[in-house]
């Protein structure tokens, strides 16, 4: 296969004088899934934001189709073939899918009025061509998470790009939305599209990917092809010792109450709910998990124990002194 872009001997240091990626070159192949990976502060996000014109580079070079580019924002490299999709995902909850996925690129009549019929149409043929199952007439605000992660892949595949970015996109999906997620990316693959794929997650990276390339400290460690590797050879890679990936567990019999919480809701600043009439209790010795998709109240949670912020209701007791604040 040919390659489609090649970082040479990057560098990028951020003030006063954090490493963020050193004299980093790797290639990306066209049609190919091709995974980043390593710990939180590795590298992989700068260098990809890097790649996209979010963030200069100090040094080295940016090869796109065998000619030198320079980026100097998003839309360069768009314009240029090149998009990538955040974990926060940018959409208008008010508008629909297809003005979503339109906007800044509206096709027009004569008079500079938008042709809201062929932008809808074009929008549909976009959908029908990559198999999205998207209505283009629901509203943003009312589909799910998965859908909106469609919306902003489709966004970019309307303005004909052949490579996406994919930031940790798993983050938030259930468990039952990441195998539609990874069989549309891998028709994208097949039509010929790169697909860079940030990631930390092993099972993931090795069930997706193509070949993957690890970062650790801001370094590239090595590209291996995914085939031919495991998820120990990977988390060895990625922390530079072997890595136990299995745990043992004895039974620890729990202590006193130490924590409670009693009916704790809470809504933002407009009017959402993000709680809603919370109970929990952790004794000591004795460590709680707090599992759900990223966007679910998780944060609200933590943010209300620690006063960060009001709840609209509930209690909140630490070694029985109440704490709500």
């Amino acid at each position: 296969m040919d390659d489609v872009i090649r970082l040479e001997n990057i560098v990028k240091v951020y003030p006063p004088s954090v490493v963020a990626v050193d004299n980093v070159s790797v290639s990306f192949r066209k049609g190919e899934i091709h995974a980043v990976v390593g710990e939180n502060g590795a590298g992989k996000s700068t260098l990809m934001k890097v790649l996209y014109g979010l963030v200069p580079r100090d040094a080295g070079e940016i090869y796109y189709q065998n000619r030198p580019v320079h980026f100097r924002q998003a839309g360069e490299a768009i314009a240029a073939g090149i998009g990538m999709v955040h974990q926060e995902i940018l959409l208008i909850p008010e508008y629909t899918v297809w003005q979503n996925i339109v906007l800044g690129q509206e096709p027009t009549r004569l008079l500079g009025q938008i042709d809201t019929a062929k932008a809808r149409r074009l929008v549909k043929s976009k959908i029908d061509e990559f198999q999205f199952n998207l209505d283009p007439d629901a509203l943003v605000g009312e589909i799910s998470v998965a859908a909106r992660q469609k919306v902003e892949i489709l966004k970019l595949l309307y303005r004909n790009v052949s490579v996406l970015i994919l930031d940790e996109p798993t983050a938030v999906l259930t468990p039952q939305e990441i195998p539609q997620l990874f069989a549309e990316l891998g028709r994208l693959r097949d039509d010929g599209h790169t697909i860079l794929f940030i990631s930390h997650r092993l099972d993931e990276v090795l069930t997706l990917s193509d070949r993957v390339t690890v970062m650790r400290r801001g370094r590239k460690i090595d590209t291996v092809e995914a085939k031919g590797t495991s998820k120990e050879e990977l988390a060895r890679m990625m922390v530079g010792r072997d890595v136990v990936l299995t745990s043992q567990r004895r039974e620890h019999p729990a202590g006193a109450l130490v924590t409670e919480i009693e009916h704790l809701s809470y809504k933002d600043g407009e009017g959402r709910q993000r709680l809603n009439d919370i109970n929990l209790s952790v004794r000591a010795g004795e460590i709680v998990g707090v599992a759900g998709v990223e966007g679910n109240g998780q944060f609200e949670l933590v943010n209300a124990i620690v006063g960060l912020i009001k709840p609209g209701a509930g209690i909140i007791r630490v070694l029985g002194s109440d704490i709500t604040h």
